[in-house]
């Protein structure tokens, strides 16, 4: 998923015909309003997945990437990487930590929190368990045998999620808004620097 903000001079001209004055520094201040709109809508997104699912931020930005805008080309893009889901233990999977003793037979074996609004859902015939390199994760055997191989669990991935049209639409205002606040922000900004405000 992308979304892309654009702006440019002509849209800080027709807020502030004062501006006309110090139309040099225009191409940089809209390209500077582009990159703070884009920070804030990163934060926006991160917002609206964590509001839905019960994910940590630092899951959801890590599928995120800004490319900045600058003076030449006022077009900056905040990229969703869809491809990469999230491992099911960071969805408040309990136990936390892999138990040293085995569970009595017909206990769940790890609950997960999914959704946010929602509760918690134990899961039958999993475990937690923690690899060779250190990572913890929630796994299931391949086979109903207790032996290898076993493979990890992810949970859903929330990308389709922001292509609902009411959460696109959403997301989509706070971005024009924070766009035009920015945008008047970096007016001030060069009217106060040239000495007219």
């Amino acid at each position: 998923m992308k979304l892309v903000i654009t702006s440019c001079a002509d849209d800080l001209l027709w807020r502030h015909s004062r501006l006309a004055a110090v139309a040099d520094a225009l191409p940089a201040a809209a390209a500077r309003a582009v990159n703070k709109t884009l920070q804030g809508l990163r934060t926006d997104v991160v917002r609206e997945v964590r509001g839905r699912y019960n994910v940590p931020a630092k899951d959801v930005r890590g599928t995120m990437s800004i490319r900045k805008a600058w003076k030449h080309n006022a077009e900056g893009v905040l990229r969703i990487r869809a491809a990469r889901s999230v491992p099911l233990v960071r969805f408040g999977a309990l136990p936390r930590t892999p138990k040293v003793k085995r569970p009595r037979k017909g206990a769940p074996g790890v609950s997960v929190k999914v959704l946010s609004s929602g509760g918690r859902k134990p899961l039958r015939r999993v475990f937690v368990a923690r690899m060779r390199s250190g990572h913890v994760g929630v796994y299931e055997r391949a086979s109903g045998v207790r032996a290898l191989p076993i493979r990890e669990l992810h949970g859903p991935s929330f990308v389709p999620y922001l292509y609902r049209d009411d959460v696109h639409e959403r997301v989509t205002d706070m971005a024009t808004d924070r766009l035009w606040k920015h945008l008047d922000h970096e007016a001030g900004r060069e009217l106060k620097k040239a000495g007219l405000s």
